[in-house]
């Protein structure tokens, strides 16, 4: 099971024209199954929990229809 958190903080550098960052965080909770689809574990629960990041920024610009 995953779950994902994300947010996109913006700044307005001047009209129409925004610095934003991307981030997200994606929490493995368990894997159970190993890459072949076999169970991970026989008797034992031994499952993976992880995080995983990512950030990133750019400008971002908005074209205005009259």
């Amino acid at each position: 099971m995953n779950v994902v958190i994300g947010l996109i903080p913006r700044s307005k550098l001047i009209r129409d024209l925004f610095f934003a960052l991307d981030t997200s965080l994606v929490f493995n909770i368990s894997q159970h199954y190993n890459f072949d689809g076999t169970p991970a574990y026989d008797t034992v629960p031994n499952s993976f929990t992880g995080i995983t990041y990512n950030v990133t920024g750019g400008l971002v610009y908005y074209i205005r229809a009259y």
